[in-house]
């Protein structure tokens, strides 16, 4: 079970939903989902693909539900719109084959000069995302509680949304490469070996091939209008499908011919078949092969599905395919149908013309096709033959794409609506060019295409004997299984078959080679190419199609089979599954070999031990995972001795691990309930913060691991290290309890469950605690440490102690042996006062890439091209009425239009920008160089249009990697030190990445917004555990673990850092009422940073660094009614915090960075939102700023064929975020060439465009002031601070307090003081509750008790205390800060302050209000 358990947690890990896809009463659909993992943990990865591409809950998270082709939108609705590009993108990059291409081993391929090869291009993603179109939810269902709809079952695919035309993939393969053609099909197909039916039951209606019924409603009464094949009872058909039993038909619901069947009767007359009846009443549908055909032909015929006008709903299609009935006409041109063999009968041409024949007739120009005499053939609304030539033309446009012209009769084409798509052209993609003149008489110029004539010829491709690799380089055509088709003869050759036609012509082109692929597929292919001529040496590969003229929801279903293949099996998606699965087993850097190894298992499908462990299929889990489990590198005990093996745990793993250890056992007879893990420890069971989970595979943390070049994803959450702790430490004394960071719903006595461990009396007790909660790795000196401190407690404590201490150790956080040496860590030198001007620096991302294009508009006054009509155009749905924009004066910047408007919820932005507080920059993005169209890619190393890369770039800005491990906030920190300034970092509700730097001189921490600075051990933060943790993680040894001396050093920073900020956050109030911020995931990080901005001084900083992620910005769709929901929290909380720092006086030392990791494309897509793009703009706010400006360059050209239009709308960048960083950074004091290089370390590549700091702020004198006690000591930690023993004894809460005879507050040896002081506490904990009520209707009494509870505390303010806290985890989301709305609240330091001091002690235990 643990193993099932891990492996289901990788999977959940690796194909994410996050909590925005689970809605909040809606589990059942959650587990839904996860029953994917259950089910298929030993199975194939294959079926977890499909599962997961079909869940509805996967496609909310990656928002391709409801995904509509841009032919459907057009006709729907007049606009150009695109594929949704989201699940495209993302089950390439994060569910199969990655980034870039990958050995067996798992290491990166290179190209010549050095570089690594991208997996996949952007024109990929956008080819693939028409894939994912069309998919819409099954009818409801009444057994579950979704009120959403089906978010249970598979969806369905509704073909009319779908894309019906050819898609290249991967490596340059069509989609529908490797299938056969459909006319290739002999048409008793249904009798062939190899044939399947499905049993419908009652019903005559198949669910997925599509009848083309002229009357719908008869669908729920076909009899007597829709007709089907009977079989008669000596069908060997009728008899296989029957297959009886004791002399009654069993109807088995899937059926495979398992040899070659004799037709009977009306069998042998049949070109197809769909449905037959094969007893009174009982139907079977024939399950038709997959296959496609080619849509650029010769010699094609027109065919309409109107009865009275030939020229309406006309088109042109292949005169092979069965796509229309037979229209007969005798000498009238009055047309007759009454020759089909059953409801919904398509034909081919030629047997469209025999049938006519056959009834002395001809296919004609009809003037209509009547009712009558058409007898079972009546109720048919599809295509009708015509005797009438037509041709189909290439439109080409200016990238080499193509699109498919037919000749429609009357119909005027617009060439906006044709969906173009990429071909393989030969001589070096060699295509006629719009812009000159086509290039050749075939083609000619409509507006900014070619439309050509096309030729299309089959030619042989192989006139003697080739080889396998041969066989799977060239031949693209698939060939009709030799089961179902007859040929003259096969020959085994070496590794393949050869099936041969003509016997005269052995290489022929009807010749077809049976040869098995790299993952064990058997393929037939034929000897064929099919090449399509539009002129001089101009043509392309014929580019195979799952569609007709008739596109069935069957045909969808197959292309959505062949997506699927293409991502799993492709070459790199076993090395890519083996890294990320072996990560996830605990080993961070597994060797290339080991990597390989496991590969190998995936690709084999089976395991070499005794006995043999796997199906033998390609993509077994079952065998992945033997393979990891039972490797060297994972059992070897040798490889504990080398520095980079193991990994850093994952939080939740090792809570569960303290739980499974020490017997956590359930008390009250329900499940277990943990909660706010995401909030505490980083990581909940299923609270993924997106779709990259809690942390990227490829995280390199600062230090000795990054140098190694090793990553280690879950060091992204050490800042979570101090409430991991604490929150097992509470688990440990208090049980569930929410007391001090514990992961309860409450704080008193736990009746949920406890520890129960029991450890041998008779053996070393820390020995076994070192045993079961670290494997035997703890070191001998942490041992003795632990020991030492356990025979001198108490014996009731005793156990709890050891405990405690072994939980904070690196052993039991990591899988990496510690050696310690017994010497403490340094410590970071003491912190001494400087008259400096205080400055900060406040970088807020955007993340998921905003929408700028709605940010930053084009309004009027435009010299040039009237922007605004363009953008209004390309924007089509999601553009912003220009009556809705604010505007603002652009006049005195150098942009193409006088006047911008702004996105209409951003009324603050707009007014700091009006006063000159707020400066935009257009264009921007991440860069390597300036580059163009032609270059954009091999002059870029970033990836781009991916968020984990664009979001770590934007965070580095060190494309070539020149300080790796480092980010550019982290080397500014560098720089400030070596300008002796004293520099503090916070990472709001994020990792340290972007704050990392070489050195380690400033102050830098993680913080939660919700949560604040946390001490260690909180209950005991002076007790003789507390002071054992140092040592525990103390100085190492060289060779010492990577990761646990990570671990330690990282954990020793949290305690120091977070000790003396929670003294600084407590040392200072906020100037405005502490909900002027609004109660939003911004408002509260903005008022985290407003607090400690003004503890300053306390804390000696001369610049301090503030770096936030927010927001919900990857707006794949309905981008309108999701901008005003997130602009809007933006600009209240911008006006919060302005208002803020104005009060203080601090508005001209603060400069707010605003940007995002990309832009996104400016043409939307099919459901109302916009995918990944490359440039936007951004923007800085401040009291300094030289506002009310824009730079930059806004495109000049906002078309399709603007020189910055790379495809789809998205624009390159002409500004790089290190100009606008240039600016900045030298505000802040580093103005040295050096230093610059140092911070930015590609700005060279830009002279001339970097902002300058006169570029960007106005010129303040600064006034000297007198400055007392420079150079002394300075500290947020009062000189009084000391928790008493008596209060913090570690036995508080073991006895009397969490009585549970009863509730309610007990006193022991505490006297009549103590009993008094009780009384007055609850008193004031009735207020408490009384205030929180009132505060629901005024908020006015809540406001007065936090005053008395600040004068209480000798403090007049009522903000944060060291609290114990009561409170349901449903309102944990709150501020800590607000203490009116929380349920209850006794401050420990009240206790002491109320006559607690001197006692022999108070034991407690309050109730909730």
């Amino acid at each position: 079970m643990l193993v099932l358990f891990r492996i289901n947690r990788a999977l959940s890990q690796l194909l994410v939903i996050s909590p925005s896809a689970v809605y909040p009463s809606h589990t059942e659909s959650f587990l839904a989902y996860y029953d994917i993992f259950v089910r298929n943990a030993f199975g194939s990865y294959r079926d977890i693909l499909r599962e997961v591409s079909y869940s509805p809950m996967m496609s909310d998270m990656l928002t391709y539900y409801a995904s509509k082709s841009s032919e459907y939108m057009w006709k729907t609705e007049g606009t150009l719109q695109y594929a949704d590009e989201n699940y495209a993108r993302e089950i390439m990059q994060l569910f199969s084959v990655g980034l870039v291409k990958l050995n067996l081993d798992g290491t990166p391929m290179l190209d010549s000069e050095g570089k690594t090869i991208q997996t996949y291009s952007n024109e990929d993603i956008t080819e693939y995302a028409r894939v994912w179109t069309g998919f819409g939810r099954q009818g409801p269902r009444g057994n579950v509680e979704d009120r959403r709809g089906n978010s249970i079952d598979p969806m369905k695919i509704r073909v009319d949304w779908r894309d019906h035309f050819p898609k290249l993939g991967l490596d340059g393969k069509y989609i529908g490469d490797l299938y056969p053609l459909c006319e290739h099909f002999p048409s008793d197909s249904f009798l062939r070996k190899g044939a399947k039916w499905k049993l419908l039951g009652k019903t005559k209606l198949p669910k997925d091939q599509d009848l083309l019924l002229w009357d719908k409603t008869t669908a729920d009464d076909p009899d007597s209008s829709v007709h089907v094949i009977t079989l008669n009872r000596s069908s060997v058909l009728g008899n296989k499908l029957c297959k009886a039993s004791e002399g009654k038909c069993t109807f088995p619901s899937i059926v495979e011919i398992n040899y070659h069947l004799p037709c009977t009767g009306v069998e042998c007359n049949l070109s197809g078949i769909r449905v037959v009846e094969v007893r009174e009443g009982i139907y079977y549908e024939f399950i038709r092969p997959p296959c496609v055909s080619f849509p650029f032909f010769e010699s094609g015929k027109r065919v309409s599905k109107s009865r009275s006008n030939l020229n309406e709903d006309s088109t042109c299609v292949s005169k092979h395919s069965a796509v229309a009935a037979p229209a007969c006409c005798d000498n009238s041109s009055k047309a007759t149908y009454g020759t089909c063999a059953f409801t919904g009968e398509r034909v081919a041409y030629a047997e469209a013309k025999s049938r006519c024949l056959q009834h002395g007739k001809e296919i004609c120009e009809y003037s209509s096709v009547l009712w009558s005499n058409c007898d079972l053939c009546c109720n048919y609304a599809g295509y009708f033959w015509l005797p009438l030539d037509c041709s189909v033309y290439a439109i080409i446009d200016n990238q080499g794409k193509v699109a498919i012209e037919r000749q429609e009769g009357d119909t005027e084409l617009d060439y906006l609506s044709l969906t173009f798509f990429r071909v393989h052209w030969d001589n070096d993609k060699d295509y006629p060019k719009p812009g000159n003149f086509c290039d050749t008489d075939s083609c000619e110029p409509v507006g900014p295409y070619c439309r050509c004539e096309v030729g299309v010829s089959d030619v042989r491709v192989f006139q003697s004997m080739p080889s396998r690799s041969e066989i799977l380089s060239n031949l693209k055509i698939g060939g009709v299984n030799p089961l179902m088709k007859d040929y003259d003869s096969s020959e085994a050759v070496d590794d393949f078959i050869l099936h041969i036609a003509d016997s005269g012509n052995p290489f022929g082109k009807e010749t077809m080679f049976e040869v098995t692929d790299e993952f064990g597929r058997k393929m037939y292919l034929m000897n064929t190419k099919s090449i399509v001529n539009v002129g001089g040496d101009f043509q392309f590969r014929n580019t195979p199609s799952f569609y007709n003229a008739n596109p069935e929801v069957i045909d969808a279903q197959f292309e959505t089979e062949a997506a699927l293949d293409h991502y799993f099996y492709h070459s790199n998606t076993a090395p890519f599954l083996a890294f990320r699965f072996i990560q996830r087993f605990g080993i961070s850097n597994p060797s290339p070999g080991f990597v390989e190894r496991v590969a190998n298992a995936f690709k084999n499908g089976s395991v070499n031990v005794m006995p043999s462990i796997g199906t033998g299929e390609y993509g077994d889990l079952g065998a992945t995972i033997t393979a990891i489990v039972l490797d060297k590198e994972t059992r070897s005990v040798i490889l504990d001795a080398d520095p980079s093996h193991g990994s850093i745990r994952e939080p939740l793993i090792k809570v569960i691990a303290l739980m499974r250890n020490l017997n956590y056992q359930q008390t009250n007879g329900q499940f277990t309930s943990l909660y706010g893990l995401q909030t505490m420890i980083g990581e909940g069971m299923h609270d993924m913060p997106s779709v990259f989970s809690f942390f990227l595979p490829e995280y390199s943390p600062p230090g000795e691991l990054s140098a190694s070049s090793l990553v280690s994803p879950e060091a992204m959450l050490l800042p979570y290290s101090i409430g991991t702790i604490n929150g097992m430490i509470s688990l440990i004394k208090f049980g569930v309890s929410s007391c001090y960071g514990g992961f309860g719903n409450n704080c008193k006595r736990s009746k949920e469950g406890r520890l129960m461990s029991t450890t041998n009396k008779n053996a070393d007790i820390i020995d076994d605690l070192a045993t079961m909660l670290t494997s035997g790795r703890m070191s001998n000196v942490n041992r003795q440490a632990i020991r030492n401190l356990y025979t001198k407690v108490s014996s009731e404590n005793a156990l709890s102690s050891a405990q405690q201490l072994v939980i904070t150790s690196p052993e039991f956080h990591t899988t990496s042996v510690s050696r310690n040496d017994g010497s403490p860590r340094p410590k970071a030198a003491e912190r001494r006062k400087t008259c400096k001007r205080h400055k900060s620096v406040v970088h807020i991302l955007l993340k998921g890439g905003c929408d700028s294009f709605n940010l930053l508009v084009p309004h009027s006054q435009c010299n040039g091209n009237n922007l605004y009509k363009q953008y209004k155009k390309e924007r089509g749905p999601v553009a912003i009425a220009k009556r809705d924009l604010l505007e603002i004066d652009a006049s005195s910047s150098l942009q193409q239009c006088r006047r911008f408007g702004l996105h209409p919820k951003l009324s603050t932005l707009q007014s700091l920008y009006n006063g000159g507080d707020a400066l935009f920059f257009a264009g921007i993005g991440i860069m390597t160089n300036y580059v163009s169209k032609a270059n954009y890619l091999t002059n870029t190393e970033t990836q781009l249009f991916a968020h984990n890369t664009l979001q770590a770039e934007i965070g580095r800005l060190d494309p070539y990697k020149k300080y790796p491990g480092t980010g550019i906030l982290g080397r500014l920190l560098d720089a400030l030190h070596l300008n002796n300034y004293n520099v503090n970092a916070f990472a709001v509700d994020t990792s340290l990445i972007a704050l990392e730097g070489e050195r380690q001189n400033a102050k830098k921490v993680a913080v939660r917004s919700s949560i604040g600075f946390q001490m260690l051990n909180p209950s005991a933060p002076k007790s003789s555990v507390s002071a054992l943790v140092p040592d525990l993680n103390g100085n190492v040894e060289n060779y010492s673990g990577m990761y646990s001396n990570k671990w330690s050093s990282s954990l020793l920073e949290g305690i120091h850092s977070n000790n003396e900020l929670y003294w600084a956050d407590k040392s200072h109030s906020l100037a405005n009422r502490w909900d002027s911020f609004p109660d939003t995931d911004l408002g509260k990080q903005l008022r985290r940073v407003a607090k400690m901005v003004g503890s300053n001084e306390c804390r000696g900083a001369d610049r301090d660094i503030y770096y936030i992620e927010t927001g919900r910005y990857d707006h794949h769709a309905n981008v309108l009614k999701a901008l005003d929901r997130e602009f809007t929290e933006l600009d209240h909380a911008l006006s919060a915090f302005v208002a803020e720092m104005k009060a203080k006086e601090k508005w001209d030392d603060i400069t707010v960075v605003v940007s995002s990791d990309f832009g996104r494309t400016l043409s939307p897509n099919s459901g109302k939102g916009t995918d990944h793009g490359w440039s936007g703009s951004s923007f800085i706010l401040g009291g300094q700023v030289k506002g009310g400006r824009i730079l930059g360059e806004y495109p000049t050209d906002l078309s399709s064929s603007s020189p910055l239009n790379i495809g789809r709308g998205r624009f390159i960048p002409t500004t790089p975020f290190e100009a606008v960083w240039h600016g900045v950074i030298k505000w802040l004091g580093v103005d040295t060439d050096e230093g610059l290089d140092k911070v930015l370390p590609n700005k060279n590549s830009f002279l001339g465009k970097l902002f300058d700091e006169s570029d960007l702020y106005e010129e303040i004198s600064e006034i000297e002031k007198d400055c007392e006690g420079e150079g002394s000591i300075v500290t947020c930690v009062p000189d009084n601070y000391e928790f008493d023993d008596d209060i913090f004894d570690d036995d508080i809460f073991d006895n009397d307090v969490f009585d549970d005879k009863e509730d309610g507050i007990h006193i022991s040896k505490g006297g009549i003081g103590a009993a008094i002081t009780a009384s007055f506490i609850s008193v004031l904990c009735i207020l408490a509750g009384v205030a929180f009520v009132y505060n629901k209707r005024t908020g006015r009494l809540s406001l007065l008790f936090i005053q008395i509870y600040g004068y209480l505390h000798k403090n007049k303010r009522g903000e944060e205390q060291d609290k114990f806290i009561y409170v349901d985890r449903e309102e944990s989301n709150s501020d800590d800060e607000t203490a009116a709305n929380l349920s209850l609240e006794v401050d420990i330091n009240t206790l002491k302050l109320l006559h607690l001091r001197n006692q022999d002690g108070i034991e407690m235990e309050s109730k909730s209000i």
